[in-house]
């Protein structure tokens, strides 16, 4: 058998009929690697683009829910302001205190203790206080349930001391009694 010879055939137009193609295919490459890196920078910056539209419409959409709370929020302080007393009504607290006691049989020695907390547009402002009172365990219960429970003014308790002095009770309580201006 005779081998074929391909030398034959390469002929100079052959050559550059070949090298012409491997150009084209060369270049067809190097054009598609090129806009591949292209089109790929331009969707990570379609992507980020989208991530920051999508994060600008999460605010938007918080910030009109934050308007619409803070409508709500602007008549639910309105009530509150309307709830508490204004700072002068606390001179009258003491005989408030004095009243619950009397209905209770329970002897008061009151005092605000400084330290008092202004109110702010957001927040009620505080006093607080120390009431020395004494009677029966149940007359002393009755009483600091009554001055939790008042209308009139806004108390928290904020400790409760009781020790028995022979066959009565006495105790110190301490707490905030809020206001608003």
């Amino acid at each position: 058998m005779t081998r074929p010879n391909f030398l034959k055939y390469l002929t100079p137009k052959a050559i550059i009929n070949l090298s012409l193609i491997v150009g084209f295919l060369t270049f067809a490459i190097f054009t598609l690697f090129s806009l591949g890196n292209e089109v790929e920078e331009r969707s990570s910056l379609l992507r980020a683009q989208r991530a920051t539209i999508d994060s600008r419409t999460n605010m938007i959409s918080r910030l009109a829910e934050l308007r619409k709370t803070s409508v709500e929020a602007q008549s639910a302080m309105e009530v509150l302001r309307g709830a508490l007393p204004p700072k002068a009504e606390l001179f009258s607290f003491s005989d408030y205190l004095k009243e619950v006691g009397a209905k209770n049989d329970v002897g008061v020695e009151f005092s605000f203790t400084g330290g008092e907390t202004l109110s702010s547009p957001d927040n009620a402002g505080y006093n607080p206080f120390r009431i020395v009172n004494n009677g029966s365990l149940n007359n002393i219960s009755s009483f600091i349930q009554n001055i939790e429970d008042s209308n009139k003014f806004l108390v928290r308790i904020t400790s409760v001391d009781v020790s028995q002095v022979k066959d009565t009770f006495k105790s110190t309580i301490e707490g905030l009694v809020f206001f608003y201006d």
